[in-house]
């Protein structure tokens, strides 16, 4: 307009017409530039006016969700409460899981990584530390398989700084020189070990960050003190890096110190360098064109080699290599550690399908109840995707709260589960860690199963006729349809509940079973606890001399009724050696290469009345068994059997080495338990301490009372002797049967399996109340008219039992049938049960279906007690 009148006024005053609109247009701008700064403008205002929008719905979504659930307690808990179940369960189970399978070790390339254990004929699926020097320096050479080759073996030992009057027996690392450079790790002060050090034997030390800290106060000036292991100096010269801590899953190594320096502190060992039999684990960097299976194939080449060349290495000697993620929490031939997590964590992720299930189906039964506010919000103009928001919104928020009710349930039991004791004497963790990663986890678990648990009720909520939904008004107009969802619903979370109880309840039935194994030995008032002779620096003339002070002063401790030495005790960290053993005349069949192997062991006069095992023919150990008469052994049934079946082997000869003094047998003992509890029958010969002496020892005695009350007056006792002497690793037999070789790993499973079974009942029993419930509150106007005609109050129990029970016997069969295909892979994890054993089968059924008609009963019972008149009136 005012541009037009510009024009014109120029055109008057003279001006060309084309010349005039051009001026126009200068004094006033150009229009479509302004009006496109216009448009711009209005976009940006209209874009920031959208999200101010979105999120005043959000936030007005959120505070009406906040006030509903507030309003409905019952569902906020129930619902909450079953997603905080479930997701405690997995996030406890994944961090078992990603500690000992999933994490790699803190170190640059861990997918490179392998470690390598021997194995034997006699040893099964077990694989120890068993490899030689030699054998090492060997892989070192293979080029064409490894980067580089290191060797590592954990230790005891008095462990004290220059100036302390005695040490503390902690542990310590054995590493060869390239151990560091292996791993990749850095010192975070000085330097660590290198393959001079291991070569010229130095006597050197690397600390570990974490006894650095708390030992020495993180002090830099550290370097070049001495730290006395077993009352040897070793010079410390550096500090291993912040969050290393060596390459054991369950221990931490205080200080790490050359392999070559072994001979020092054991003088046994100085041979260790030519000793093809060993007791060291490798970890190896594989080259990256080499697969493990590859590795393995060039490996059992070698193993043959080395079975041929060396037989005393055992038979069937086998090198066997493992990704070191599978070498945890210890290196094993068999998947049993594999197996296990995947069975938990399948049982774990059931519990958390249950739970979704569980929420899904509350949300269903809330969100048909709320029909009248639905119809009457989209009545007021509501889009159904303003309510899909709506409900989504209120089960992200209970979600939420679940989540927050798992993190501390999971912090809980996670903590539980990092101080269960360890009944080993010895500073053993289970290795479980809890960090950011699994939160993380956790929350997309938790958002997962908002959006399942609410997506469903969401759609089933907003689909309804709205002329249709304002005549019906609260009676809820899709009730049939979403009847049977909720049905299908309830039958899918029995059926996950089934296969997680039959299983917890397999796994109790072994706990059970491997408590009634006969062992072999008394356990009852027996206490063990270990003494080393290095540890305090005696020769071998000395530690005898002191041990036999040491049982002396021990058995005139008042309520001591025995007491022995040995070299092992069944079930704890040291069980006996592998040895080879050589019969003259045994038959053909009992061996294959004419060796035997079997464990051994050296014990004292008097252990196996300590220990209350059997002597079944001969006679025990006396003090006349000693270096000046002739070799003598006792040997276990199994060993009996296998070497002389049919026969005494009371006068046979054996030999420990071909060609080696000839031993004879003066007595058969009980075939016992001696490494794992659930082990098979395994050879045993037993050799005399005075004719064989070992350093490390166990003393057993038997009390009259409480053993652990003896602690304290046998630590005086031997503190009188020699305070460098210092008994450690105190248990008593109890404690050992009940330790990671014996029951615990079954007890954590049966715990764990339990705990996932009550929780998996749980939620089918409240999801079964809730449907059932839901359908007698959708059903009162028909129950109330079959009521005024005179129906009897037993007949609509019944009735209403009988959905229920149909419900849970359609959930049990698919469970079952399921838990037959799921526990086929528990047969390795059991003992003294089967995977199809009828009584724990029979007993879930049995109880599943008891509890199931428990939770229907409830609303039934309230539904025969309906007043007629009101139920009529109420409109369902």
């Amino acid at each position: 307009m005012h541009i037009e009148l510009r024009t014109a006024e120029l055109i008057r005053r003279g001006m060309p017409p084309d010349a005039a609109r051009l001026e126009a247009e200068r004094r006033f701008g150009d229009r479509h530039r302004i009006q496109a700064q216009l448009e711009q403008i209005e976009r940006k205002r209209g874009g920031r006016l959208r999200l101010s929008f979105a999120v005043e719905e959000l936030w007005q979504d959120i505070r009406y969700g906040l006030r509903g659930l507030i309003r409905r307690p019952g569902f906020t808990v129930a619902t909450a409460s079953s997603l905080a179940l479930g997701i405690a369960a997995v996030t406890v189970d994944l961090s078992i899981v990603d500690s000992w399978l999933l994490r790699p070790l803190p170190v640059p390339r861990p997918q490179e990584l392998v470690v390598i254990g021997g194995s034997t004929k006699i040893m099964g699926s077990l694989v120890f530390p068993a490899v030689g020097m030699p054998t090492i320096h060997d892989l070192q050479g293979r080029k064409d398989l490894f980067q580089d080759v290191a060797g590592f073996r954990l230790s005891l030992g008095g462990v004290r700084e220059a100036g302390e009057d005695r040490g503390e027996v902690r542990f310590f690392l054995f590493a060869t020189g390239n151990y560091f450079s292996v791993l990749g790790i850095p010192p975070t002060i000085g330097r660590t070990i290198s393959a001079d050090d291991d070569a010229r034997q130095e006597r050197v030390a690397v600390l570990n960050h974490r006894f650095w800290v708390t030992h020495f106060a993180g002090d830099p000036g550290v370097l070049g003190r001495i730290l006395y292991i077993n009352r040897t100096p070793f010079t410390i010269i550096g500090v291993a890096l912040e969050g290393f801590r060596g390459t054991e899953q369950m221990l931490d190594p205080d200080a790490f110190v050359p392999a070559g320096a072994e001979g020092a502190l054991y003088p046994e060992n100085r041979d260790l360098a030519t000793r093809r039999e060993g007791n060291y684990q490798l970890v190896a960097r594989r080259r990256t064109d080499r697969t493990v299976p590859e590795l393995q194939a060039n490996l059992d080449i070698l193993s043959k080699q080395l079975e041929a060349t060396y037989p005393q290495l055992g038979e069937g000697y086998r090198l066997m290599v493992f990704p070191e993620m599978r070498a945890r929490p210890t290196i094993s031939a068999g998947s049993g550690v594999v197996i296990a997590s995947v069975v938990f964590t399948g049982l774990a992720l059931l519990v958390l399908l249950a739970a979704c299930i569980n929420a899904t189906s509350l949300g269903l039964a809330r969100a048909t109840t709320r029909w009248t506010e639905l119809t009457v919000r989209q009545a007021l103009g509501a889009s159904r995707g303003r309510l899909i928001r709506q409900l989504l919104t209120e089960n992200f928020v209970v979600a939420l709260l679940g989540l927050c009710v798992a993190w501390l349930l999971a912090r809980l039991a996670v903590g539980w589960l990092r101080s269960v004791p360890l009944p080993s004497g010895l500073p053993i963790t289970l290795g479980i860690e809890f960090d950011a990663r699994i939160f993380a986890w956790a929350g997309l678990i938790t958002l997962v199963a908002g959006f399942v648990a609410g997506i469903g009720p969401a759609f089933v909520g907003s689909r309804f006729d709205l002329q249709r939904g304002l005549k019906e008004g609260g009676r809820g107009g899709q009730g049939r349809r979403g009847g049977r969802i909720r049905a299908g619903l309830v039958v899918a979370q029995v059926a996950a509940a089934t296969v997680v109880l039959i299983c917890a309840g397999l796994f109790r039935s072994s706990m059970q079973g491997a408590a009634n194994i006969d062992l072999g030995l008394d356990v009852d008032n027996v206490l063990t606890f270990e003494v080393s002779a290095a540890l305090a620096g005696y020769d071998q003339s000395t530690a005898r001399r002191a041990w036999d002070r040491a049982e002396l002063a021990v058995k005139a401790i008042p309520s001591v009724r025995a007491v022995a030495w040995a070299n092992a005790v069944p079930l704890s960290h040291s069980q006996g050696d592998y040895t080879d053993v050589y019969a003259d005349n045994a038959p053909p069949t009992a061996t294959k290469t004419g060796a035997f192997q079997a464990l051994t062991s050296t014990v004292g006069p008097g252990y196996f009345d300590v220990l209350g095992i059997p002597l079944l023919e001969g006679r025990a150990f006396t003090t006349r068994d000693d270096t000046a008469s002739a070799p003598v052994a006792i040997v276990n049934q199994r060993a009996a059997h296998t070497l002389w079946p049919g026969k005494s082997p009371i006068g046979q000869i054996i030999r420990l080495a071909r060609g080696g003094p000839a031993i004879t047998i003066v007595g058969v003992v009980k075939t016992g338990r001696y490494v794992i509890i659930g082990e098979s029958p395994r050879p045993y010969v037993y050799l005399p301490l005075a004719q064989r002496y070992s350093p490390e020892g166990f003393m057993v005695i038997r009390t009259a009372g409480e053993p652990a009350a003896l602690i304290p007056a046998i630590r005086r006792t031997f503190a009188s002797i020699d305070k460098d002497l210092a008994p450690f690793a105190f248990s008593t037999m109890r404690e050992l049967v009940g330790g990671f070789n014996g029951l615990l790993p079954l007890r954590l499973g049966a715990v764990i399996a339990s705990a996932v079974g009550f929780l998996a009942l749980v939620l089918a029993v409240v999801g079964l109340y809730g449907v059932i419930a839901y359908s007698v509150t959708q059903r009162t106007q028909e129950i109330g008219v079959r009521l005024a005609l005179g129906a009897d109050h037993g007949v609509v129990i019944r009735a209403i039992l009988v959905q229920g029970g149909t419900l849970a016997g359609l959930g049990i069969a698919l469970g079952v049938a399921g838990a037959l295909v799921a526990t086929r892979a528990l047969g390795g994890l059991l003992i003294s049960v089967s995977v199809t054993d009828r009584s724990v089968f029979g007993t879930v059924v049995v109880g599943l279906l008891l509890a199931a008609l428990g939770s229907a009963y409830l609303p039934a019972r309230r539904a025969a007690r309906l007043d007629p008149v009101k139920a009529m009136r109420s409109g369902g």
